[in-house]
């Protein structure tokens, strides 16, 4: 100013960017088959808590602090009695379906026998999985009956839905975000069709893998930002895009997000260059494993895995992925941020204490290939047949084994067989390709289930390759239990757990992916929930 006057700037008043149509474009396979929010998988939820709520959940906020479990249908976390098995949750007064019916007590019984069945049913982290701590859900299958009357009592009058474990569990809350609470009476088996909402968002059009679209639930008043926040788009178009680009379709305007994942490396380096402001990036909650079955030659002899390890280019299998954009290199079970990593890296050249990965050994390896006598074996490499990333990874390590000396293939399996053909048929998968990822950012969710034996108690098994160390088991129930007493000395012995995982070498721990989201350029407000990924309702369009 020529004046001399004092220039002030502020944010933009609340509500100024609500309303507007949301435009997202979804890739063939990430779009749910059943509108049912009990019965959608736990990867397709960013949609479902738009729509239904639960007693409680995770912040929805961005980063780090969106894991915080805050209450969402009930009024507040209750303090557990009866030693921490028993736990009484008091619903909000005044919160309504989207068809009008007030929401009560009665409704959660139901709804948790669905989230038991559905846990049973998918195995996908759809509904309550893995949990048998609730009375009488032991005894439940993945289809009715499922009573857990004697482990859940409710009281209309009062607003109370008790909690009666079968043991203390002072993380029980956690354990229930993934139940949306629905009306008395709703079906236990997935209805595919739309459940009454409690959320800002009903789903008023479906077509199972294809579309979904949501307006204003008109019965939605706002009860907690923290939990279920108003949302900016007065509608949300959802499609599986079919275009041989679908990143033109955000660029040109037709759509106004994408969550890239199979698109060429050279693609992904155009877009960082021409439209950086538009690229976001969320930390990775996952890691690769290319598991290698350790009751199977030749990867029955750990000489063969570390020479495996030894001889994997690390960063051109983060260019096979889509290059550094949607990859980082990493070594280990626990991707970087969560709480008990520690870097390490014993299988690079000229390995050091700081743990970095500086390039392959291939004299190391070749070395013990040599001594194990394992040349010209036949290794057949199982990939998932996806045109794009997933096929690129195993064709990788076919390559690799062909030229440490033994005789590999690939073989490829559409998505609908892969991983069904791996989980049951383990005596015919050498190795074999899958990321896993952890909702809560802490080292237990990585390690147990994928990592641990058979015989590990209450673990949501995961284990491809059939490695098993009894001991080990013995060190991570301590860990668990430290987690209560001593936080900072299970992160410790949580690390050293995870480098004792990464000598045993059951799987190449290979990159870490993550999100990468290509946003229109009408389109604002990004935020990247570490459980529900990109928070669409919180997007803003012009």
């Amino acid at each position: 100013l020529t004046d001399g006057g004092v220039v002030v700037t502020t944010g933009a008043a609340a509500g100024t960017h609500r309303g507007g149509l949301l435009h997202i474009l979804d890739a063939p396979g990430d779009l749910p088959e059943t509108a049912d929010p009990t019965y959608a998988e736990w990867y397709q939820s960013a949609v479902e808590v738009l729509t239904n709520d639960s007693l409680v959940t995770f912040k929805r906020v961005g980063g780090p602090d969106g894991l915080t479990i805050v209450p969402d249908l009930a009024a507040a976390i209750p303090t557990p009695q009866d030693g921490g098995r028993t736990w009484t949750f008091h619903l909000r007064p005044g919160v309504v379906y989207s068809d009008g019916r007030a929401v009560r007590a009665k409704d959660a019984l139901g709804s948790f026998e669905r989230g038991v069945l559905a846990g049973n049913a998918a195995q996908t982290g759809a509904g309550i999985y893995g949990n048998i701590e609730i009375i009488g859900s032991a005894a439940c299958g993945s289809a009715p009956p499922c009573d857990l009357s004697n482990g859940i009592t409710t009281d209309d009058s009062a607003g109370t839905v008790t909690f009666h474990l079968t043991m203390s569990d002072p993380d029980f809350p956690s354990r229930i975000t993934g139940v949306p609470i629905v009306p008395d009476g709703t079906p236990l088996t997935d209805t595919r069709t739309p459940i009454p909402a409690t959320g800002p968002y009903q789903i008023v059009a479906f077509d199972p893998g294809r579309s979904e679209r949501l307006v204003r639930n008109p019965r939605f008043a706002e009860w907690s930002p923290d939990a279920q926040p108003d949302g900016n788009p007065d509608e949300i178009d959802i499609a599986v895009s079919h275009g041989g680009d679908p990143t033109t379709e955000v660029l040109t305007g037709r759509a106004d997000i994408l969550e890239l994942g199979s698109e060429p490396a050279a693609r992904l380096g155009q877009l960082r260059t021409q439209v950086p402001a538009q690229l976001h990036v969320a930390p990775s909650d996952a890691t690769w494993f290319e598991v290698m079955n350790t009751r199977l030659p030749p990867f029955d002899d750990p000489r063969v895995r570390q020479a495996v390890e030894l001889a994997t280019d690390r960063n051109a299998l983060v260019d096979a992925w889509g290059g550094p954009l949607v990859a980082t290199v990493t070594c280990q079970v626990v991707p970087p941020g969560f709480a008990g990593y520690s870097r390490y890296c014993p299988w690079t050249v000229d390995p050091s204490p700081n743990g970095d990965w500086l390039g392959p050994d291939l004299p190391r390896a070749r070395a013990l290939i040599a001594a194990t006598g394992v040349h010209g074996a036949p290794v057949t490499v199982w990939g998932l047949d996806d045109g794009g990333q997933h096929a690129a990874v195993a064709r990788y390590f076919t390559g690799l084994l062909g030229d440490l000396g033994l005789t590999a293939t690939t073989r490829l399996l559409d998505p609908d067989r892969y991983f069904t053909f791996v989980r049951e048929h383990p005596e015919q998968v050498q190795m074999s390709g899958h990321w896993n990822s952890s909702e809560r950012r802490v080292a237990a969710e990585a390690i147990i289930g994928s990592y641990t034996c058979p015989s590990y108690p209450d673990a949501y098994q995961s284990r491809p390759g059939g490695w098993c160390d009894p001991a080990l088991d013995i060190r991570i129930q301590a860990a668990v239990q430290l987690e209560r007493t001593d936080p900072i000395a299970a992160d410790d012995a949580w690390a050293r757990i995870d480098h004792t995982i990464v000598d045993a070498a059951p799987a190449v721990m290979a990159f870490n992916p993550t999100t990468a989201t290509l946003l229109s350029a009408r389109t604002g407000g990004y935020e990247a929930h570490p459980v529900f990924g990109v928070l669409y309702d919180q997007l803003w369009v012009r």
